[in-house]
């Protein structure tokens, strides 16, 4: 999937329906489009500007007509509320214009002026802030796990709490947040690109005893590596993901072995992934077995 470069400054600028269109001609028909925009656009809008107008009128009564005192409960009630309006008003307006397709070997991220392509075999890592707490898989015919990726949601107001970010091999990175409809089949379809481009080497390493790193977790066909800490696979009890925290425990301790936030990872898809690969079960599946139990003889 070649790079489709922006328009030159002397040349005229083109509008994102523009580079759309030049972007089907070269790359064919997207399996799917994602623009910024919606119903749930609309209710932002409509929030941003009430929690303004809110500030303004609530200010101007407390200083002008009330008692004039500051202190913590004053600033969550006057002055947050006109601050996350004009930032949920200000990611909006940044937003305007946004345009991402889905191709089988890629995305292109399009605004008026501005093309930004991600291959999937040229994206080296992939983070995501979810507050998911259980990863979704996909099987093919023959039971081989052939996909899986973190479902995440989209917040009416926070929405700097959600998002999934994506680094080329080049260095060149850019986060998507909720700005366009859909997202979460935008993050989906990211999450499962990446995944089909990267399984198979992925797979190749492990077989052949190379090491695959997560950031500061590393796996091996014999375990998890943290530092000079390792952890074989038979000794996992349980991997869980809570509160946006990933912990592992090891057999015969209830204290997590390690413990991470999700987003701090590289491509926690592909070890969720492996996970699957190397039995390590959730927590409901390793409660269901008893702890084993010296034997009284």
């Amino acid at each position: 999937m070649g790079l489709l470069q922006p328009a030159q400054s002397e040349e005229p600028e083109l509008t994102t329906d523009a580079e759309a269109d030049l972007a089907e001609q070269e790359l064919g028909v997207p399996e799917a489009t994602f623009r910024a925009g919606g119903r749930r656009t609309k209710l932002k809008v409509f929030l941003g500007f009430g929690l303004v107008v809110y500030g303004l009128i609530a200010n101007y009564l407390w200083w002008v007509h009330g008692p004039a005192r500051f202190g913590h409960l004053e600033f969550h009630f006057l002055i947050a509320p006109p601050i996350i309006g004009g930032g949920l008003l200000g990611f909006l307006y940044r937003h305007r214009g946004l345009r991402i397709l889905l191709f089988p070997t890629g995305l292109l991220r399009l605004k008026p002026g501005e093309v930004e392509s991600f291959p999937w075999d040229g994206v080296a890592t992939l983070r995501v802030r979810t507050d998911a707490s259980e990863p979704q898989f996909e099987w093919n015919e023959t039971g081989e796990l052939v996909g899986c990726w973190l479902p995440v949601s989209v917040p009416l107001v926070q929405v700097w709490n959600s998002w999934f970010e994506v680094e080329r091999t080049d260095g060149e990175r850019v986060r998507f947040r909720p700005a366009v409809a859909d997202f979460p089949e935008l993050a989906k379809g990211v999450q499962m690109g990446t995944f089909a481009a990267h399984w198979p080497n992925l797979l190749a390493t492990l077989n052949s005893g190379g090491t695959i790193h997560f950031g500061e977790l590393s796996v091996t066909r014999d375990g998890l590596r943290l530092g000079n800490k390792t952890l074989p696979w038979a000794e996992i009890r349980e991997a869980s993901l809570a509160h946006r925290i990933l912990q592992v425990k090891k057999v015969g301790s209830w204290r997590a072995w390690w413990a991470k936030e999700i987003s701090s990872l590289h491509n926690p898809h592909l070890l969720f992934g492996v996970f699957v690969l190397m039995g390590v079960k959730k927590p409901e599946a390793a409660s269901e077995e008893p702890d084993a139990k010296p034997d009284a003889n």
